[in-house]
């Protein structure tokens, strides 16, 4: 360990031996065409609780990723905002299209494949 005069202490890491998954910065989790906010593809079938009403599918998009327990979203025509709070939908492989159905937007948060481990 070193002192930055500045900063503080500093630990020198090994890039060699560090091991890490990277995934997109947070921030781009909501933005159209990420794991995170889609208008086509597929959601997991789940059993969805309650809804909540939002103006725009990035208002559902943002709550869901700012929610640790959320796995994925979907929002549909009628301004219903619907979260997965069990990781169990991961595995599933039933699965929901976007753009049809009345699911306008959905997306993927953190499972397999998701904006965020």
């Amino acid at each position: 360990m070193t002192w930055n005069t500045i900063a503080g202490p500093t630990k020198h890491v090994n890039p060699a031996k560090s091991k890490c998954e990277i995934k997109p910065p947070k921030s781009t989790c909501c933005q159209l065409g990420s794991p995170g906010f889609k208008t086509s593809g597929f959601v997991h079938e789940s059993t969805y609780h309650g809804a909540l009403i939002f103006s725009t599918p990035q208002e559902c998009c943002i709550t869901c990723l700012n929610f640790p327990g959320c796995a994925q979203w979907f929002f549909t025509n009628g301004n219903h905002c619907f979260f997965s709070t069990s990781r169990e939908i991961c595995s599933n492989d039933n699965l929901i299209p976007i753009g049809s159905n009345d699911i306008s937007h959905g997306g993927n948060m953190r499972c397999s494949g998701g904006c965020l481990p």
